[in-house]
């Protein structure tokens, strides 16, 4: 789906170069009547950019993606307004693309259950704070193979962790 998504606003994003074609006389397009002009062309370039940042950012930048992808969809769609007669069409794309930075910013945003994650995970993991060291005292209770463990492994002496962070993925 991810995938799917990247490849509609690469293409949206590349469709909007058609504006700047046409303005500065790039190409010839009638499928565009209306004339385009340089400075709405740029707004076009824009446009062009932003999409295909999107599409790169859902990758290359997935905790805020979200954010290119609702400035895309804006400046697309105030675009398409200067052309709505030829290009009213790329609404329909910019619907669906606003609905992806919705749904990007409710699973990803600030508010999101993610951030919220986030936020406690910092809030355990505070850098500066000193845990009691291991002891052979505080071992003492434990069965003798466990002791041995923790003999072996080094952690006699050293400070007890207090928690532990993993992550895997599949």
């Amino acid at each position: 789906m991810k995938a799917f998504f990247a490849v509609l606003v690469a293409l949206h994003g590349l469709i909007h170069l058609m504006g700047p074609a046409k303005a500065f006389g790039w190409a010839e397009l009638p499928q565009l009547t209306q004339p385009i002009s340089r400075p709405v062309a740029f707004a076009w370039l824009a446009a062009a950019i932003l999409c295909l940042a999107t599409a790169a950012a859902l990758y290359l930048w997935p905790s805020r993606w979200w954010l290119l992808a609702g400035a895309a969809a804006l400046v697309s769609q105030a675009v398409i307004f200067t052309s709505w007669t030829d290009a009213k069409v790329g609404t329909l794309a910019n619907v669906v693309i606003l609905i992806g930075a919705g749904v990007g910013l409710l699973t990803q945003g600030p508010g999101s259950l993610r951030a919220r994650f986030d936020q406690a995970v910092a809030g355990e993991i505070a850098p500066g704070t000193s845990n009691p060291v291991l002891t052979e005292a505080a071992i003492a209770h434990l069965p003798p193979p466990v002791q041995r463990y923790l003999r072996v492994t080094g952690a006699v002496g050293r400070p007890v962790p207090r928690n532990v962070r993993a992550s895997w993925r599949g």
